[in-house]
């Protein structure tokens, strides 16, 4: 219920910005959806990012917000570092590396000071 209620208020806010944006993703989409790769990686995109969120509201109900920073900050040393060996063109970037660098360690520090 609860990952209902969060998707029906997340609703309107995506529509109209998805609307926004409409008149130049007609083109993009078509050609998208043309491409068998393209689709099969956009419903498993889709697929990951519900698991994501419910399982995300599933560790808020059986814990504190605090652990769930903490587990999410550990899943992301796990992604960045996975990014680092695997997809290292990927941090070519110095903005991507700051980005990332800051949002781990404001993590970090927030889990310490929590803790």
């Amino acid at each position: 219920f609860l990952c209902a209620m969060d998707g029906a208020a997340l609703l309107l806010p995506s529509a109209s910005l998805s609307g926004l944006s409409l008149e130049h993703s007609v083109a993009s989409f078509r050609h998208w959806f043309s491409t068998g790769s393209v689709v099969g990686l956009l419903l498993l995109s889709s697929v990951a990012f519900v698991a994501n969120h419910c399982m995300a509201l599933l560790i808020l109900k059986a814990g504190s917000a605090t652990s769930y920073l903490v587990y999410y900050n550990i899943a992301n040393f796990f992604v960045i570092g996975g990014s680092f060996f695997l997809f290292h063109e990927v941090m070519e970037s110095s903005l991507m590396a700051a980005g990332l660098a800051l949002s781990l360690l404001s993590g970090l520090t927030y889990a310490v000071e929590a803790s």
